[in-house]
């Protein structure tokens, strides 16, 4: 019933504020379930992007001109490849100035930072933007999972935010508590004060939103007395959705099924972010928790990407934001082929991005999806640069090895530390209830990734740390490996 009075009373309180937010998630949420829109009004999206970014912003404009390409010689999106994907070392060394418009359109604008799982980058939106992002994701959580405004909303927070966003040692405040606090210290008339006040109405009205607090700040494996909090504010809470980062997920999974443990109360489904969930977590997360597994697709760079259907059958780009092509040599990859991710957002006016390689290695599925949709579907299968060579030259995707050594008996978690001069480090955590027998895990590292392997140490350990960010990279890469990520980039070609 709340949610059917918010979706009634959402279109009048839209015509309060300059937000076309609501107006635009009914718009693009038609467009992936029930009226595709025409390919030549989504094109005519892309050759605005075009020609705005060659007129305003210098980078594009050195970039055609070295090319020599102008808008005009694209045609179609196919046409895109004629141009080179655009890094994130092309982002770094032309911001601000040589990769944002002249133009300075749909003011205000606003920056951010990448969370930075291998590489950080600075990325400006625009107000156009930033209503389109809160769009997007809202759409890929209706589409993956159903939900609607005004259901319960649950996220276990990877690293310490503001308070609007979540914290670390405590909860985001109410609205009441809040109003209270800056009326009294007299800040309510601050900008601050009135960015926070809308994202916490957005959060605890409009999505009620939970956000706990990280209950895995410095170490992944926490003591049982750790879980059990954890776990019986998710019951409490009963959630239609809930959302964290895979290996939190799949650690509250893992001790549901180990100890047999009633599941906590989540009504729609669970919902990895901040990077891929792998198959053997998914099934673990689904079997713990009762409920599936819905992912979308996403970046701090551009907010939503991609969603899963009610069917669970790979990625569907979200086609009124965004241009999704899976690369391989240079080529679109076939299907079952893994490939490079770019991304070409269609909105953002203020730093164009325009076949951008986000650094995500996908999967190219065949056929259509059951549910109708008629564009490109994939998987995403990790971090490019955390890919491997295997000992059949293939690529092996950060998810596919993860996978294969934590099918090992007694292996909880494990981080594999690539070295120079082809050494590499295993360290395992093992389970509460069972040792891993290391000799066997050694054997399949050789398995999968001879010759690959030069000389491997396995050892044991106690618990494993996230990065920073409050991510965790089950293959790390030393800071001097240049060398072995062109080797797997070599091999791909």
């Amino acid at each position: 019933m709340y949610s059917a009075l918010l979706a009634a009373v959402m279109p009048a309180l839209s015509r309060l504020t300059p937000s076309r937010f609501w107006q635009i998630h009914q718009e693009s949420l038609q467009v992936m379930t029930s009226a595709p829109e025409p390919e030549a009004a989504r094109f005519g999206r892309l050759q605005r992007i075009l020609r705005h970014a060659v007129e305003t912003v210098p980078f594009y404009r050195e970039r055609f001109c070295g090319t020599g390409l102008t808008p005009d010689n694209i045609q179609s999106f196919a046409d895109l490849a004629k141009l080179p994907p655009l890094t994130k070392a092309d982002l770094r060394a032309s911001f601000p100035d040589g990769i944002t418009s002249s133009a300075q359109l749909h003011k205000p604008w606003r920056m951010s930072n990448t969370s930075g799982t291998v590489e950080r980058v600075s990325i400006i939106h625009d107000f156009q933007k930033r209503d389109s992002d809160r769009a997007a994701s809202l759409t890929a959580l209706r589409l993956a999972t159903g939900y609607r405004l005004g259901m319960s909303y649950m996220t276990l927070p990877p690293n310490i935010c503001r308070s609007v966003c979540g914290a670390a040692e405590t909860e985001s405040p109410s609205l009441g508590a809040f109003l209270w606090t800056h009326l009294r210290n007299g800040t309510w008339k601050d900008s601050e004060t009135h960015s926070d006040l809308r994202g916490i109405i957005e959060n605890q009205i409009l999505y009620r939103h939970t956000q706990l607090p990280s209950y895995w700040p410095d170490k992944l494996v926490q003591p049982p007395e750790v879980l059990e909090e954890c776990l019986g504010r998710i019951d409490s809470a009963a959630p239609h959705t809930l959302k964290g980062l895979p290996v939190y997920l799949y650690l509250l999974a893992e001790y549901i099924l180990r100890t047999r443990r009633r599941a906590p109360k989540v009504s729609g489904a669970i919902m990895p972010m901040g990077s891929s969930i792998t198959p053997l977590m998914k099934r673990m997360v689904e079997e713990a928790f009762g409920v599936p597994v819905a992912e979308d697709y996403g970046s701090a760079e551009m907010a939503a990407i991609a969603s899963e259907c009610r069917f669970r059958n790979g990625h569907h780009p979200l086609m009124p934001f965004y241009h999704v092509e899976i690369e391989k040599d240079g080529r679109p990859a076939r299907p079952g082929e893994l490939g490079r991710v770019l991304v070409t957002d269609l909105v953002n006016m203020a730093m164009p991005m325009i076949r951008y390689e986000i650094g995500d290695a996908a999967m190219v599925l065949p056929g259509e999806c059951q549910c109708g949709f008629k564009g490109l579907r994939f998987e995403v299968r990790g971090r490019w640069q955390e890919c491997l060579t295997g000992q059949d030259g293939r690529i092996i995707s950060s998810d596919e090895f993860t996978d294969s050594i934590l099918s090992e008996p007694g292996v909880l978690l494990f981080q594999l530390h690539m070295l120079p001069r082809s050494r590499y480090e295993l360290q395992i955590v093992p389970r509460a209830d069972m040792m891993p027998n290391l000799e066997r895990v050694e054997a399949r590292v050789h398995e999968v990734l001879d010759p690959c392997v030069g000389r491997l140490k396995v050892t044991l350990a106690r618990n494993l740390r996230p990065e920073a960010t409050g991510k965790f990279r089950f293959i790390k890469q030393a800071a001097n490996l240049s060398a072995v990520t062109k080797d797997v980039h070599a091999a791909s070609a």
